[in-house]
């Protein structure tokens, strides 16, 4: 039985990801920081996603193609060479949770192992907060602790993932529509494409 307050949130998200995404290649400001408020959402659905799955491999081995097939195309769009896209963040991210999970919270030793690497550690963390926190009291200070920190180290719009949280917990209308789950793995890497197409 599908749970269709995710499956909103879902569509939200992309939404709101593509409306950021075009202001990101457009240089408008205040359309690209509304992305913050994606990252929470997505990294609650990867965590949700491991709890609910039948085959853990089956799904990190949709992420991890998924991923690798968006490299190229973020690369591209957003004129970059280093980091890697969002959802090798989550893929990460999602894996450090089953290893916590499994072998205690020493595995969460390799976070600061992979900032130290220039990596981007903010999905890694989204996903075991959401994956291991069950009290809103204490899911919503670990964010909060989160966004703050991120706040001091890049800009003051990081606050906006807050909103994230309020999107995942709070009531929502539902949207009763039928996606198929490859559709949104493919959406990724397609409307960068589509993107890179239209705007540049």
């Amino acid at each position: 039985m599908r749970n269709w307050h995710d499956e909103t949130l879902k569509i939200i998200a992309i939404m709101v990801m593509v409306v950021s995404h075009i202001g990101k290649v457009n240089g408008i400001y205040w359309l690209d920081v509304i992305s913050e408020i994606t990252f929470p959402i997505f990294s609650y659905l990867i965590a949700q996603g491991l709890e609910r799955t039948k085959n853990k491999g089956d799904y990190f081995g949709r992420l991890a193609v998924f991923g690798v097939l968006s490299q190229m195309p973020y690369m591209l769009l957003f004129d970059v060479r280093g980091p890697l896209n969002p959802i090798i963040g989550l893929f990460i991210g999602g894996f450090v949770l089953e290893g916590v999970k499994k072998y205690g919270l020493k595995v969460s030793l390799v976070i600061p192992v992979l900032f130290l690497l220039g990596l981007d550690v903010y999905p890694v963390l989204l996903v075991l907060i959401f994956g291991l926190m069950t009290d809103l009291k204490n899911l919503t200070l670990s964010l909060a602790v989160v966004e703050v920190v991120r706040m001091f180290l890049y800009n003051p719009w990081c606050f906006l993932g807050l909103f994230g949280l309020v999107l995942v917990k709070g009531k929502l209308p539902e949207i009763k529509l039928r996606v198929n789950k490859w559709v949104y793995y493919g959406f990724y890497p397609l409307h960068l494409i589509l993107l890179k197409g239209v705007f540049q």
